[in-house]
């Protein structure tokens, strides 16, 4: 959960600097919560750990039913003011 000092100013006022970032994890439980706050993006695929599950089911208002049983290659997309949405990627292309 440690957040260094250098990631806490990239991600509270690097946009006014143009700095943008991509965070990625296989335990967004474990994700320091400001990361999750500042983030205009979220890609959320299957996920089984309890810990996991309620963090980012209760961060995008989403059943954990349905995080769990996504299938492979899909994902939920989540952009706040906007209406969550479901989408699957090709890996062949």
């Amino acid at each position: 959960h440690f957040l260094p000092e250098y990631l806490k100013n990239c991600l509270f006022i690097g946009r006014h600097y143009g700095i943008s970032l991509v965070c990625i994890t296989q335990r967004p439980g474990q994700l320091n919560k400001n990361i999750l706050a500042q983030s205009l993006h979220v890609f959320v695929g299957q996920l089984h750990e309890k810990n996991d599950l309620r963090v980012v089911s209760d961060f995008i208002n989403i059943p954990q039913e349905k995080i769990i049983n996504l299938e492979k290659f899909n994902f939920f997309h989540f952009s706040p003011g906007k209406e969550i949405r479901k989408i699957k990627i090709n890996p062949e292309k």
